[in-house]
């Protein structure tokens, strides 16, 4: 079962939601507090586009939701706009509750 993110990490997400510049700071604070936070470490991947970010979401994911969310915003940082596309509707069809990814699927 995947843990509910921190209430830093939940704040700082929906700061990344609507363009804050600090959301990275406080993703890396929240990360800090909570090496184990796949949600943390996920949308920091997102908010630096960052591979070592990544790295370390994808050694915490434990659930087919982690690792689809990790498949996601990996070929979303390789310029893979049809292949996120496609593996974002299928994880957003069993899991409409990924803002992160709602969020990619989103951007131009």
């Amino acid at each position: 079962m995947d843990r509910h993110p921190t209430p830093l990490a939940t704040a700082a997400i929906a700061r990344l939601m609507v363009g804050d510049p600090l959301a990275a700071v406080l993703l890396g604070a929240a990360l800090r507090d909570d090496p184990h936070s796949f949600d943390a470490a996920a949308a920091l991947a997102v908010a630096t586009r960052s591979n070592v970010s990544l790295g370390q979401a994808r050694e915490l994911a434990t659930s087919l939701r982690q690792r689809q969310h990790v498949a996601i915003v990996e070929s979303w940082l390789a310029g893979d706009p049809e292949r996120c596309s496609l593996l974002a509707r299928e994880h957003l069809a069993s899991f409409p509750d990924d803002v992160v990814i709602s969020w990619i699927v989103g951007r131009p």
